[in-house]
């Protein structure tokens, strides 16, 4: 649907959906979720005065999914959009473990464009997160001047570091070795 006024979103509060807003402004507490499923959140750009901005306070939260094609929820905002913190949640839980696997190859070298603003984007969100734990996998943010781009990427943690025993640490080495990409190694990233 669509709403021609500016939506503010409270603590508790949430504005999601496919359509258009005629801006954003999203509080402590308060949440962002583009699409019905996967799809497309528009703050619109009109003449009124102020229209097609988006604004992040801190502790808000936006909340994008990524399904196994690599379709993922975006939120375009026409005008400016200014960050001061908050946190991305990143959905992923509809992924299979071999989808999970080739999403992390393919966002390292080409992130998904969660959030695009036609006159820029001013500021950082805090940090991103999965919805699920996953040891070896990190979600992460690159920012352009007028893109925050998603990437699922390898952690720091090595396989070798898990491993509770001498045989286990080994093993943990030997797969760190072989190529992302193999069934093996894809695994043990995505366990």
């Amino acid at each position: 649907g669509s709403a021609a006024s500016r939506a503010i979103v409270y603590g508790g509060g949430i504005v999601s959906g496919n359509g258009r807003v005629g801006g954003l402004h999203v509080r402590r507490d308060g949440i962002v979720s583009p699409g019905n499923s996967i799809g497309t959140l528009t703050v619109a750009k009109s003449d009124a005065a102020g229209t097609g901005n988006a604004v992040f306070e801190p502790h808000s939260r936006l909340a994008i999914e990524i399904d196994g094609q690599g379709h993922h929820d975006v939120l375009k905002v026409e005008n400016e959009a200014q960050i001061h913190g908050g946190v991305v949640d990143v959905g992923i839980g509809s992924l299979s473990r071999p989808q999970l696997a080739q999403q992390v190859r393919q966002s390292t070298h080409k992130p998904y464009a969660i959030l695009t603003a036609g006159a820029g984007v001013t500021g950082t969100f805090d940090q991103a997160r999965l919805d699920m734990d996953l040891p070896f996998i990190a979600a992460g943010l690159r920012y352009s001047s007028q893109t925050v781009g998603l990437t699922l990427g390898r952690n720091n943690l090595a396989f070798y570091d898990v491993g509770q025993t001498h045989n286990q640490k080994q093993i943990g080495s030997g797969i760190e070795s072989l190529t992302p990409g193999l069934p093996l190694y894809d695994a043990l990233l995505t366990s």
